[in-house]
Order: structure tokens, then C-alpha cells, then sequence
């Protein structure tokens, strides 16, 4: 399974229901669209899979890529389908490209799923389309958290309607209710923050580097993460932000503390997020990497709202999952045809 986005490209071996190994660049879709050319995610896909070969001594039968690899700034640039769609026909709508200069193998491409009107799909009202400043909210895009959704689907014990919370570069909810046909599921929306790169961004372009801590192995001050909540509510998140440097230069908070305050005022962001667009009693699922899994899950657990937790490693098996359970059903119906 290839998985690549905007800064990383990985490769993940499954055999016998599970990641055997898994290698990665740090390479993907920013450095496609630095050169103009899809070269950086090529031949970084032809190392990873030529050392997993040589690890192994042979080659897995197929490639599965989601992700940005899909984009206009990607390998293969593969159209959204819209949602509301059913996840055994996003199955059947995986594009095969293969790439000889790349490797061998066949080659599958998972399309991401555009949003075309927010909650009305939700509740079962009629689409809107006039693209109007109105109604851009009502729009988005995600590639590679649809293999997730599968995955998770596949793996945890839920009960839809269900929604889903990914953190990572971008923060993206997504809701999931039940299909028409018995055991299917359908993505009705989604809806993306760029939480994880303001963060980035802040801690690498702006005066408040110098006074911020490194993330690996902070351990959040929870009264400092509320306090940045409560500050960002009340003020707006661009004041709360540079309390940050007040709150070194001026109070001498220790950077743990003012990195903890920070933290809270992005998680603001995406309490607002769930609080305009989500009913308050839909459980949600929250997932992804770094500190905002742990400090979201613990904010709704603390507000009352149903919310349970995948750590990391149970999150990257799900994505393999759903991309196997993908490709099953796309050749699942490819046999068809051709039966």
C-alpha cells in the first residue's frame, strides 16, 4: 500500500493480515509542485519498492496508492468522485495505471471524495451548486482519509451513523451514515481545517519560534491547553496566539507552559469546527498522529460528547485495511464484467 503525502511518501507490506514492513522518503506532493514534475514521487516509489523486494526477495502482487500521489501534484492525477457514495462503489471507481518506468506491478489508484453540499447531503437536502461566497463552506476535498474511513470501518465496533475526526497536516472531519444495502456505509461529507499546518507555520515562520518548545516528548499542561481554549473563544485566535510571547517575555512562563497555551488555542479551532457541524450526540472517532488526538479526545470526553480514541499505530493499520478491502472490491467487481 503507497500512501504519499504532502511532505511523505510511505510503502507498507501486508501479508497474512498485517504490516510485514514498511519503508518511506520524505518526499511528496510539495516537492511535485517545487519542480513542476511528478520525477520526486517516481523515483522515490521506484527505491521503496525495489528495497522492499530486495528485503523480501519478491515483489507483492499489486500497488495500492491513495493520498496526494492521486493529485494534480501528485504521480497520477485521478478525478474526486462525489460524495454521498457508497464505500463498496468508491471500491469499484479505483482507477488502474500502471507505471513500467516505476516498477512491474500493477498499479491501483484510489480517487478522493469532494464534498459538493455540506450538510444537506446529511440531511437530506437538495444540493446546492451556485458556488457562491455563501456557499463555500458548504464544499471540500480530502485524498487518502477515505482508505482510513474504510479501514476504521473494517476494524472497530461502531455503530452508524458514526464521524470521524483525522488530525495530521490537516485536520479533516467526515461523516459516515449507513448505506441502502445491507453492510455497506456511505461518506456523506467532509470538512478540512488546515489546524496542523498553522502549527507548523507558527513554529517555523513566525516570532514565536523562540519561544515554543519541541513537540516530541512535551507532555501538555491540560490547565494551560484550557487556558489557550478560553483565551482564543474569547479574544480570536490571532491574540491568543501572540500571548504566547507575552506570556515568556513578560510573565516568564516557561516554554512548556506558553507551547501547552498555544496548543489550546488551535484546539479552539477545531472544538468550533465540531460545534457548528456536528450534532453534539454523534460519536466521534478521532485518530492521526502528534499531540491534538489525545488533547481533542480528552476536551469532548471532558463536554460530555460520545468520542473514543485510535492511537497512531492502530490508525496506520486501518488505512492498509481499507486499501485491501478497496482493491478487493474494485477486482470483485472487474470479475464481474468480465464473468
Amino acid at each position: 500500500m503507497v500512501d504519499a503525502g504532502t511532505s511523505r511518501t510511505r510503502v507498507r507490506l501486508w501479508h497474512h493480515e498485517r504490516i510485514v514492513d514498511e519503508v518511506e522518503e520524505r518526499v511528496g506532493a510539495k516537492d511535485v509542485a517545487l519542480v513542476g514534475d511528478p520525477a520526486p514521487i517516481a523515483d522515490a516509489l521506484r527505491r521503496l519498492v525495489a528495497e522492499l523486494g530486495s528485503r523480501h526477495r519478491a515483489l507483492p502482487e499489486a500497488l495500492v496508492c491513495s493520498g496526494m500521489i492521486t493529485s494534480n501534484v501528485g504521480l497520477v492525477e485521478v478525478p474526486h468522485v462525489t460524495a454521498p457514495i457508497g464505500l463498496r462503489e468508491l471500491g469499484r471507481q479505483l482507477v488502474r495505471h500502471d507505471l513500467p518506468d516505476v516498477t512491474p506491478l500493477p498499479v491501483y489508484f484510489v480517487p478522493g471524495v469532494k464534498t459538493m453540499c455540506g450538510a444537506a447531503h446529511a440531511t437530506g437536502g437538495a444540493a446546492r451548486a451556485t458556488g457562491g461566497w455563501d456557499d463555500l463552506a458548504a464544499f471540500d476535498v480530502m485524498r487518502g482519509e477515505e482508505v482510513e474511513v474504510v479501514g476504521l470501518l473494517a476494524t472497530l465496533p461502531l455503530s452508524l451513523p458514526v464521524a470521524f475526526f483525522h488530525c495530521g497536516s490537516h485536520h479533516k472531519l467526515i461523516e459516515v451514515a449507513a448505506g441502502d444495502k445491507r453492510g455497506d456505509a456511505v461518506v456523506l461529507r467532509s470538512s478540512t481545517a488546515i489546524t496542523g499546518e498553522l502549527l507548523a507555520a507558527i513554529r517555523e515562520r513566525t516570532i514565536l519560534a523562540s519561544s515554543l518548545s519541541d513537540l516530541d516528548g512535551l507532555t501538555p499542561d491540560p490547565d494551560a491547553v484550557a487556558a489557550g481554549v478560553a483565551r482564543a473563544r474569547e479574544v480570536g485566535f490571532a491574540r491568543a496566539a501572540f500571548l504566547v510571547r507575552v506570556g515568556q517575555t513578560i510573565a516568564g512562563m516557561g516554554r512548556d507552559g506558553v507551547t501547552s497555551f498555544l496548543l489550546g488555542a488551535l484546539l479552539a479551532l477545531d472544538l468550533q469546527l465540531l460545534e457548528s457541524e456536528l450534532a453534539p450526540d454523534r460519536e466521534l472517532v478521532v485518530y492521526g498522529g502528534g499531540v491534538f488526538p489525545g488533547l481533542l479526545h480528552d476536551a469532548l470526553k471532558a463536554a460530555g460528547r460520545p468520542v473514543r480514541r485510535v492511537e497512531a499505530a492502530d490508525a496506520d493499520r486501518s488505512a492498509v485495511v481499507g486499501a485491501v478491502h478497496l482493491l478487493e472490491a474494485f477486482l470483485h467487481a472487474e470479475r464481474g464484467v468480465h464473468a
